[in-house]
């Protein structure tokens, strides 16, 4: 499959096919297509194949070097976050000499937190994965999976708990008007209730994936989010909207629509919380209460998916707040024939 886009003033391609990945840069828009069309066929019949080359020593920090200066300009902030993380812990390890041991004694002599290694460990194989069949050396990601599944069997990653906790208009209220920022805006609290992306994601979004449609009516592109890694195009809703109109209005040259990460908006927000007396909330309780109220709003399944990017109700049902007494009801429910 092959996917081709502007970047800059050059055309970017990128082809995936069984198992192969290629991608380069052109001039121009037919040059990327040919190319694409080319190198899917050459995979295709065998012309072009799995990884050959050695790692030549190179070092994850190398390669991870490489991987940003290639893919990097598509990274939210908080993937950058992961990947820095990783390379701080394990940018030493030779990628071709890699093995389980030698990367679990070095976390355990490190300060990485569990949850945070998972998604350091995530990002690292996919430097790996890129190594191997972009660049074509003769790496393997078995070891970072390994690694992964030992710290998910001794404890040290601990199995996800999701919250429930919603945000009150009161309490969305408190927070605004204790919000301590003069650079980060406190609107941003209502564009995640509104929209409930997550917060890496508006940290990470960038006004070339940002569709005006009309005044106060956007369209946003969320590139290769979480959980499918596919790109999507989500509406921003409510309050959303006109804010993103005030941001687009004063956007000068700047890449970002905001100019500030993502752990400085979480802790900006904890110091808003804290000042308020509200207690038991994280910035991330923000989408749950933006996807509970789509719920109850009347919103079905695939409406909501659209807005959320999730792609099963197992991970949706949990913001419906919908329980076995509720269906029955006052009088009986759905069923009650009277």
């Amino acid at each position: 499959m092959a996917t081709i886009r502007k970047r800059g003033e050059s055309w970017f391609a990128q082809v995936k096919k069984s198992g192969v990945r290629r991608s380069k840069s052109f001039s121009t828009k037919g040059m990327a297509q040919k190319w694409a069309t080319k190198t899917e066929r050459d995979i295709e019949l065998g012309e072009i194949g799995l990884p050959s080359k050695r790692a030549e020593g190179h070092t994850l920090a190398e390669a991870a070097k490489q991987y940003v200066a290639e893919q990097g300009h598509s990274f939210s902030r908080s993937k950058m976050g992961h990947l820095q993380r990783g390379v701080q812990t394990w940018g030493n390890v030779k990628l071709e000499s890699a093995r389980q041991a030698d990367i679990q004694d070095i976390f355990k002599a490190s300060d990485l937190a569990g949850t945070s290694l998972e998604l350091a460990l995530a990002t690292i194989g996919g430097v790996v994965k890129y190594a191997r069949s972009v660049w074509m050396w003769d790496v393997s990601e078995q070891p970072w999976h390994e690694t992964k599944a030992a710290m998910k069997r001794n404890g040290a990653i601990k199995p996800i708990q999701h919250r429930s906790r919603r945000c009150s208009p009161d309490e969305e209220q408190l927070i605004a008007s204790h919000w301590q920022s003069n650079s980060i805006p406190s609107s941003v609290v209502a564009f995640l209730i509104d929209t409930p992306m997550r917060s890496g994601e508006l940290c990470g979004l960038r006004w070339d994936d940002v569709e005006r449609k009309e005044a106060n009516k956007f369209i946003v592109t969320i590139r290769e989010r979480k959980g499918t890694k596919a790109d999507d195009r989500v509406p921003l809703l409510g309050r959303s909207g006109p804010i993103m109109e005030g941001w687009y209005a004063s956007r000068g040259k700047t890449s970002f629509v905001l100019g500030f990460s993502q752990t400085t908006v979480y802790q900006t927000f904890k110091k808003a919380t804290e000042a308020a007396g509200i207690e038991d909330m994280v910035l991330h309780d923000l989408r749950h209460e933006g996807i509970s109220r789509l719920f109850d709003a009347g919103w079905n399944i695939p409406q909501v998916a659209v807005v959320s990017g999730h792609r099963s109700w197992e991970h949706l049902k949990r913001y419906t707040h919908i329980s076995a007494e509720d269906l029955l009801g006052e009088k009986g429910g759905i069923f009650n024939a009277g």
